[in-house]
């Protein structure tokens, strides 16, 4: 586990001057500028992280934050949580895209998910019980899957799942539905985009909500913790992918040190 504060001044990926190209709420041309010469230290992801994923108005909110607000409190009274313990992340909130396979293309509302999080410590408790109750009933027999491929998945995350726990997340998608709170974050997550785009509507915003997806972080720290990692992933597999050029030993080294994913 990481500490909560910045891990040093060394860098991973070249100098830190990149923190000098970020400028504005969805600074895509830092990315874009980013080489083997200049590239952010792990100072310099970690304040991008808490002031422009942690913090700020969506870029599909742009030009109505208070429907931003509204998906929220929308969201918190699904979930029994507090409307400030909800974020949005990935595409949906930088303006583009940091996916590898989708490097730094523009958010578009007809494909682009909404990936909302959620920092809530006893909302990441109910799903680690649900996983439990889950994973009981699946040893016991009570709890038998229809298909071969439904085995397979439920096998697969019956793994993946407590990695995730102890990194302090919980993806909700990857627990069966049959328990309470599994299935109201999968109610959430259809209920969301019909609820959004109500609110849009009105305003006359071409911004539409595709699809939705939550995951619960157990706390702020694991959220930065996490998000920098995949940013850092991202940040590497991403520009390899434009350019072919590796970002140094260091990122390499730490990169093989930790299992990824964004």
């Amino acid at each position: 586990m990481f500490s909560n504060v910045p891990m040093g001044n060394s860098s991973i990926i070249g100098s830190a001057k990149w923190s000098m190209t970020v400028t504005g709420h969805y600074p895509k041309e830092a990315f874009a500028s980013i080489n083997a010469s200049k590239g952010p230290d792990d100072d310099d992801l970690y304040s991008f992280v808490r002031t422009h994923i942690l913090e700020g108005i969506p870029y599909v909110f742009e030009q109505c934050p208070l429907v931003y607000d509204k998906v929220r409190y929308f969201i918190a009274s699904e979930l029994k949580l507090l409307h400030n313990d909800i974020k949005l992340t990935g595409s949906a909130k930088l303006g583009f895209s940091l996916a590898p396979d989708k490097w730094l293309q523009e958010y578009a509302p007809e494909t682009s998910d909404m990936d909302f999080y959620i920092i809530s410590e006893p909302l990441f408790d109910k799903l680690e019980n649900d996983f439990k109750s889950w994973k009981s009933d699946i040893e016991s027999g009570s709890l038998l899957a229809n298909t071969e491929r439904e085995t397979q998945i439920w096998t697969d995350n019956l793994l993946r799942v407590p990695r995730t726990i102890r990194s302090g997340f919980i993806n909700p998608r990857l627990i069966s539905t049959n328990y309470k709170w599994s299935s109201k974050c999968e109610s959430v997550c259809i209920k969301l985009p019909k609820e959004i785009n109500s609110y849009l509507k009105p305003y006359g915003f071409s911004t539409t909500a595709h699809r939705c997806s939550l995951r619960v972080y157990k706390d702020r720290l694991s959220a930065i913790n996490r998000i920098f990692i995949n940013v850092r992933d991202a940040i590497s597999k991403g520009c390899n992918k434009r350019n072919k050029s590796s970002f140094g030993t260091n990122l390499q080294l730490l990169l093989s040190q930790h299992n990824c994913m964004f």
